[in-house]
């Protein structure tokens, strides 16, 4: 008697653990909004998963930030829509900031779901990219700086950074990813400065 409830009681965990896991992580295609265990913004992020999605296969992952003023689900649809035929897995992680800035802290959050992503969805660590937007402009530089064995490349639109932050890595030696840098002529939020790029 002990042992069938014991029995039934480590499958009804293994199942819900299974459900857990499949609700956080969905093999679907398509566009999936999340939440990590937690209640703050942070916690919530989206996924988009491949039409040619097959677990047995690895694949890129494109980390997507979004600029001020939105989310992680909202700026995810501008890239499935250009990128939602590739193989590649697509990320898209909120800033903690209520307003949607982007702030050195959140550093941690993003590799810790790159990491969660990794295992869910077979991805090649040597194909993992980021790109960002404005305030997630500044937020792939400093990711893309900090973390340069992460990234294979970085693609920045709009965004800035500071010089120094270039320096030290200049200084350090360190080998950062590739990088796409894309700004506007009449960007008054962000000018166009070569001299600092």
């Amino acid at each position: 008697m002990k042992i069938s409830f014991l029995a039934a009681f480590l499958m009804a965990l293994s199942i819900s653990e299974a459900l857990g896991a499949r609700l956080l992580f969905p093999k679907e295609p398509g566009i999936h909004p999340l939440r990590s265990p937690g209640e703050s913004r942070a916690s919530h992020f989206a996924v988009h998963v491949p039409p040619s999605f097959n677990p047995r296969v690895t694949r890129p992952l494109l980390v997507v930030l979004h600029g001020s003023g939105t989310n992680g689900e909202r700026y995810i649809k501008d890239w499935s829509v250009e990128l939602g035929q590739d193989d590649m897995v697509i990320l898209a992680p909120n800033s903690k900031d209520k307003d949607g800035y982007w702030h050195s802290s959140d550093s941690q959050n993003i590799l810790d779901l790159i990491s969660k992503i990794k295992q869910a969805y077979q991805i090649s660590p040597r194909r993992i990219f980021i790109a960002g937007f404005s305030s997630g402009g500044w937020m792939t530089w400093h990711m893309a700086l900090r973390h340069p064995r992460t990234f294979r490349a970085a693609a920045v639109l709009a965004g800035w950074t500071e010089p120094e932050m270039i320096e030290e890595a200049i200084e350090n030696g360190w080998r950062t990813p590739a990088f796409l840098i894309i700004g506007g002529s009449q960007d008054r939020s962000v000018p166009v400065d070569i001299g600092h790029i």
